[in-house]
């Protein structure tokens, strides 16, 4: 027979011997050394740069010779005459895009009003491409965005992205010289071909 202490305290141990395991495997696991961890900072800093060095040699295969920015954080890169940021500080992986920043600037309110629908209009009919008013008001930029589907695709898929921003750009700027009565000042007639760094960064796509 056995006594009521016994039974009560094989109750009380029954559920208890089956955390046994648990728990020594838990004391194991306390006792080794802890995994490093890069801070955030460094970690995205590393990323970016292997990202970078990605890209710039997918832009040398494609036939172009690109440079990083430090200020702007992005390789830059020179075709026909204009000058493309692509910019690296997104964590997504397969998200691409290249601007074409301050290539139109706006001097009045009927500027401003001018180029919104025309950048509307635009951004709906040529793909991939979008045309945007910076957030100062005073400026017109270009981008174009994609998912990129596979990485021995960035050569191709950037050449297609400086196309479609430069085709872009020119359908824009024939808009808005028509709406103008066919304006036919210096700026006006090359608008964007001599580009120059703002001391700003260049507005980022949403």
């Amino acid at each position: 027979m056995y006594s009521a202490r016994s039974v009560y305290a094989g109750i009380l141990l029954g559920p208890l011997g089956a955390l046994f395991p648990f728990l020594e495997l838990l004391r194991q696991a306390m006792l080794k050394e802890p995994v490093p961890h890069l801070p955030r900072e460094e970690t995205m800093a590393n990323k970016n740069e292997a990202k970078r060095k990605v890209w710039m040699d997918a832009l040398q295969e494609a036939g172009l010779e690109p440079s990083y920015d430090e200020e702007f954080d992005g390789i830059e890169v020179r075709r026909n005459g204009l000058t493309y940021v692509i910019p690296l500080e997104s964590d997504d992986d397969v998200f691409v895009a290249v601007l074409l920043p301050n290539c139109w600037p706006l001097h009045s309110e009927e500027d401003l009003s001018l180029a919104y629908r025309i950048a509307s209009e635009v951004s709906c009919e040529v793909k991939v491409a979008k045309a945007f008013i910076n957030p100062d008001g005073q400026n017109v930029s270009m981008s174009g965005e994609l998912f990129l589907p596979a990485i021995e695709a960035l050569p191709t898929v950037l050449l297609r992205l400086l196309e479609a921003v430069a085709f872009a750009r020119q359908r824009f700027g024939e808009r808005m010289s028509a709406a103008r009565g066919g304006d036919s000042s210096l700026e006006q007639l090359f608008w964007g071909l001599s580009l120059k760094k703002s001391s700003k960064a260049p507005p980022r796509p949403n």
